[in-house]
């Protein structure tokens, strides 16, 4: 699957994150809205938008990416 990372700062929209953005608590998610086809996934903010039906090929990948991040926070503090 084809990664591209986006840095948004300061997007003020609907979002799990907002309430935290709104009181100045910065935020990062991670999220796909695509399958490993370029689709859009029908049940991204659902019922259905669950763990479980996320694939595994993005899990590992989100998974890899927060690692890489923690690492480099670790080594620039």
């Amino acid at each position: 699957m084809d990664l591209r990372n986006e840095l948004k700062r300061n997007s003020r929209g609907i979002a799990d994150y907002i309430m935290f953005e709104l009181i100045n608590i910065s935020t990062i998610t991670f999220m796909n809205i695509k399958d490993e086809n370029g689709k859009n996934i029908l049940y991204y903010h659902t019922s259905l938008d669950r763990i479980d039906t996320i694939s595994k090929t993005t899990r590992r990948n989100i998974s890899a990416m927060v690692m890489n991040l923690v690492e480099y926070i670790n080594h620039n503090q």
